[in-house]
């Protein structure tokens, strides 16, 4: 649950959600999704512990956030106000989040780091959503996706979570990504803007040289490949550690939160000793 006395909105109307206070590192994470808010990253952040402050941000329209614009420009404007705010910030993205954040090489500029998480460089995790499909023989993603595309609403946005689930969590994740599915906002305005917008025309422009960068994948993502960074010519330079959870799905947190966090300590540790 949000506590809105921690909350304040920038003038593009991103929404942060301040859950730590500290000193020297601004911690800033983003969603998933769009569509699905910040709510269900809260938890692990708070576990997370980090040094400095740490920011949960919601896009604007994005989520429960009801202030601002669903438009692609106004929203990377956005973001580079915020980065500009907040110095020495280190990006944590998940899913979407880096997707949009990679589609912007003017980010590295502003940032003391970047963490990606269960992201990808291009737009083949439709390629490897149907491959997981006929690989692991899970439900069939196209009914539940032509329902929702035909009458785009919040209740067929839920609806097809009803077998998206089956790709996001790994059948030992399946208890703890149900009990997280109600902390999803299910969006549908933001997630089908989303669609239309941004996904088919998405392009990793974001490669970065000068930064501390992390990507952390997981070995049973059945969304976004997990070797894409690995295998990618442009993030194999000394400032860049790719990272890949053993057995873990698309929220890797959620039963191998020790792994993730060994990612993370390894990241701090890798900051501080550039200092």
């Amino acid at each position: 649950m949000i506590n809105k006395s921690n909350i304040t909105h920038t003038k593009y109307n991103y929404r942060i959600n301040q859950i730590k206070s500290g000193s020297d590192y601004n911690w800033i994470f983003l969603p998933g999704g769009p569509g699905l808010g910040s709510e269900y990253l809260l938890e692990f952040c708070n576990k997370l512990n980090l040094p400095g402050n740490t920011l949960v941000v919601d896009f604007p329209k994005d989520g429960t956030n009801n202030e601002g614009t669903l438009e692609i420009k106004y929203w990377q404007d956005g973001l580079i106000d915020l980065l500009k705010t907040y110095k020495n910030s280190i990006l944590v993205t998940h899913s979407f989040a880096g997707m949009f954040a990679l589609n912007m090489p003017e980010i590295e500029s502003h940032l003391a780091g970047l963490i990606l998480m269960n992201t990808t460089t291009h737009n083949s995790f439709f390629q490897h959503v149907h491959a997981m499909h006929l690989k692991h023989h899970l439900p069939n993603l196209a009914p539940a996706a032509a329902a929702y595309h035909l009458h785009p609403s919040k209740e067929t946005f839920k609806e097809f979570w009803n077998t998206y689930k089956y790709y996001c969590f790994t059948p030992e994740e399946m208890e703890l990504g149900e009990q997280m599915i109600p902390l999803l906002a299910f969006n549908s305005e933001a997630y089908y803007f989303a669609i239309q917008n941004f996904f088919m025309q998405y392009v990793c422009k974001l490669h970065p040289t000068s930064i501390p960068t992390m990507t952390i994948c997981s070995e049973n993502d059945f969304i976004c490949p997990p070797d894409i960074f690995s295998q990618e010519k442009y993030f194999q330079s000394d400032n860049i550690t790719n990272k890949i959870i053993a057995n873990a799905g698309h929220c890797p947190w959620l039963l191998h939160f020790n792994q993730v966090k060994k990612c993370f300590d390894a990241f701090i540790a890798s900051i501080q000793s550039r200092k």
